[in-house]
């Protein structure tokens, strides 16, 4: 806390009368360490956690349980982190850190799904059915506007 006086010059009114004034500049700091600690230590723990689903084999069953059990430990604790902190209006770093996180998570399950769903195709065209439809409708709708 610091303090400091600033002394006015006198009002019109009352020409013989100084206005002292007292200026608090109080700074107030929040410990950062248990939120490294308890937070972002474990959000890039389940990160790595998710990563690791990459070195597992396809034909291992459990790359799809690793991914989605990371983005499930990381919602969880995102829970129970946010019932501790208070509540702001606008995004904080530790916000942005836990979308960027899940973010990471969610990329990691997306990206196993896409290995498992190729390396368990086995027809000729590498394409999915539904993409193939989607183009020839997008084609076909294409040529009745240009007509």
């Amino acid at each position: 806390i610091q303090c400091r006086i600033r002394v006015y010059p006198p009002y019109p009114s009352s020409p013989d009368e100084d206005w002292p004034v007292l200026l608090y500049n109080v700074t107030v700091r929040r410990a950062w360490q248990p939120y490294v600690r308890g937070y972002l230590t474990v959000q890039t723990i389940l990160n790595v956690v998710g990563f690791s689903a990459f070195w597992l084999p396809p034909a291992c069953g459990e790359r799809m349980g690793l991914s989605i059990s990371a983005i499930l430990a990381a919602v969880a604790s995102e829970i129970v982190i946010s019932a501790n902190l208070p509540q702001a209006s606008e995004y904080t770093w530790f916000q942005k850190f836990s979308l960027l996180s899940l973010a990471f998570a969610f990329l990691s399950l997306m990206e196993s799904v896409a290995v498992l769903y190729f390396y368990y195709k086995r027809s000729e065209d590498m394409v999915p059915w539904w993409f193939t439809k989607a183009r020839m409708w997008y084609w076909e709708r294409q040529k009745k506007a240009i007509v």
